[in-house]
């Protein structure tokens, strides 16, 4: 299972994905601040390193889920590919966005958390 957690940066996304991982012992966390440590360190802040970052990430996700765990992606990005559960966080942004960015909110999520 893929639950992706998007909203705009500062709005609660990874302590979010950290309440829905209690009591689920195969979640696995992929918060896209420490993810890009790691995974794409080579992505800067571009339209085009940005989808990059949340393709490689959407990746991730779905090898976890294929292996049985449940993946919880806290991620400015809307997801690139179809996740199980589409969860905007409809807050407004605490930290501002990168330079030349917008945010729009997801068409259709699965929940809505103000």
């Amino acid at each position: 299972m893929i639950v992706w957690i998007t909203g705009a940066p500062g709005t609660g996304k990874t302590t979010l994905a950290h309440e829905r991982a209690k009591g689920d012992d195969r979640a696995v966390i992929l918060d896209g601040d420490d993810v890009r440590q790691w995974l794409t360190p080579d992505c800067g802040f571009s339209p085009e390193d940005r989808l990059k970052h949340a393709h490689r990430v959407w990746e991730v996700a779905r090898r976890i889920s294929e292996a049985g765990g449940t993946a919880i992606v806290a991620l400015v990005a809307h997801p690139p590919a179809p996740v199980d559960r589409l969860i905007w966080v409809d807050r407004p942004a605490c930290r501002p966005l990168w330079p030349g960015t917008t945010y729009t909110p997801p068409e259709h999520p699965d929940e809505v958390v103000r």
